[in-house]
């Protein structure tokens, strides 16, 4: 798929179609039936009415589609709170109009509707855009700040001025009314061209220019309409005129937008495949077996667990005086390496070993090894942990004495293995925030900004010398 892929998806141009045709159809039916006036203000009405719905309905779709634990679900739902608000407020102005039969008071519980509506738009909007907001370029900056000017003009000098002016001290209410709606539009336009221009790119890119359209014409329709009641050439004297047609056009077309942006996230998030990228970790042991050699590395004592990792059905006195290499099939000089180290060092930590147990299956371990003196100067022997998961397929592990669990305790805490288990699970969350991280940039900016961040992270690790790996399919230490 091209770009965001809709301009060839057939559900996307079906229903724009119908949305189009839906359009053009009421306006001109409008256009063609101008001299029967309580005809055309039905059609308005319900062209309104179902615009708002079918939009109201798409967005509770996309609402109950996202996951509880994706972060936009909260911003769809403040979207739909607006979108059946304004559905109230359009219907409560029909019910007036083709129920009642009777010009709608002013104000009236419509207005409340969509006061509040522009609220939680607002809330959304603002949510929406801290959580995805890229430093703006200084393009960017320019082109909002010359758009904010311009519209913040237009509206004080053709609608807000001429408003305070005029402001009636017996009707505070709806004076105070005339000045909120064109307020509350500018607002809404400011924080719609900052959403606009700072997701200029990614796959959802194109959902939110539709949104941003529909409050745009939503605003604009509403400016003009402030503009054209203040100077009564809105429907005079239940005529049909051309900014009438255009400002109720702008009206149900921008529900129709609003719609669209949710049913193009719909199909964006459809055709979206899962960030399927790894996160490698060594996995936390469940046991430990506790083994005392000699210099030479020949097993002093074990614990009676020593018997589930080897799988042997021997007496434990069956492996006493035995090299612990030959016994666990471990290479000699691997381990004369390790007891040269843990009594040069005092201990090691948590080393990768792969052992192969008397049936012949390959096991991996992790050993800790700590030299045991008496006084400072004499070695007694080297207390050995080792540390692995046992698949015994339903039999019980050997049980340890409490003595042997205090003595495992003692030696892991004194070589520092439990420190550095504990910096592996900061690690591990470190890399879930990657994976995250990585996920969100992918969705929302496109695969090639996401394989910047693993270069860019690989090179950091590499200056660094820190053992992590970050590729498009694995994150891992």
């Amino acid at each position: 798929m091209k770009k965001q892929g809709l301009l060839g998806n057939q559900r996307f141009l079906l229903i724009a179609s119908l949305m189009l045709a839906l359009s053009i159809a009421v306006a001109v039916s409008r256009i063609l039936l101008a001299e029967r006036s309580e005809t055309i203000t039905i059609i308005n009405d319900a062209a309104a009415v179902l615009s708002a719905l079918i939009a109201t309905v798409l967005f509770v779709r996309v609402w109950l589609s996202t996951s509880s634990k994706d972060i936009s679900k909260k911003i769809w739902g403040q979207i739909v709170v607006g979108m059946v608000a304004w559905t109230v407020a359009e219907g409560t102005w029909a019910y007036y109009e083709v129920i009642l039969g009777q010009e709608v008071p002013y104000p009236s519980l419509a207005d409340s509707f969509w006061l509040f509506g522009y609220v939680m738009f607002y809330v959304a909007l603002l949510n929406q855009y801290r959580l995805f907001q890229t430093a703006p370029t200084q393009r960017q900056k320019l082109a909002v700040f010359w758009l904010v000017v311009v519209f913040s003009l237009i509206v004080s000098f053709l609608v807000l001025i001429p408003i305070i002016e005029s402001f009636d001290p017996q009707k505070v209410l709806e004076s105070l009314l005339n000045i909120a709606y064109p307020l509350f539009d500018l607002v809404l336009l400011i924080l719609t061209l900052a959403i606009i221009f700072s997701l200029e790119q990614g796959r959802f890119a194109l959902t939110w220019r539709l949104l941003g359209l529909g409050l745009v014409f939503m605003s604009s329709a509403d400016l003009m309409f402030s503009y054209a009641s203040w100077n009564e050439i809105y429907f005079p004297d239940g005529r049909l005129n051309s900014i009438t047609v255009l400002i109720d056009t702008l009206y149900y077309v921008s529900y129709l937008a609003l719609g669209l942006a949710a049913y193009t996230y719909g199909i964006v998030s459809d055709s979206l495949q899962s960030v399927k990228i790894d996160v490698v970790l060594r996995a936390l042991t469940k046991s430990n077996i506790l083994v005392f050699i000699d210099r030479d590395g020949r097993i002093i004592s074990a614990s009676d667990n020593f018997l589930d990792l080897v799988r042997s059905l021997q007496n434990p006195a069956h492996y006493l005086q035995r090299p612990f290499s030959q016994a666990l099939n471990i290479d000699q000089a691997l381990m004369a390496d390790l007891v040269r180290k843990t009594i040069q060092q005092g201990s090691l930590s948590t080393q990768p070993m792969e052992i192969r147990a008397s049936r012949g299956d390959l096991r991996t371990i992790w050993l800790t090894s700590v030299a045991v003196y008496e006084g400072q100067k004499k070695l007694v022997c080297l207390a050995l942990v080792l540390r692995t998961n046992f698949n015994l397929q339903g039999e019980e592990e050997r049980a340890l004495s409490e003595e042997q669990k205090m003595l495992i305790n003692y030696y892991l805490t004194q070589a520092g293995t439990y420190q550095n288990e504990e910096n592996q699970v900061l690690k591990a969350y470190f890399l879930e925030q990657i994976r995250l991280l990585y996920s969100l940039i992918q969705q929302f900016s496109g695969v090639s900004v996401a394989h910047k961040l693993m270069i860019h992270l690989n090179q950091v690790v590499g200056q660094k010398d820190w053992h992590f790996t970050f590729t498009g399919q694995e994150i891992g230490i």
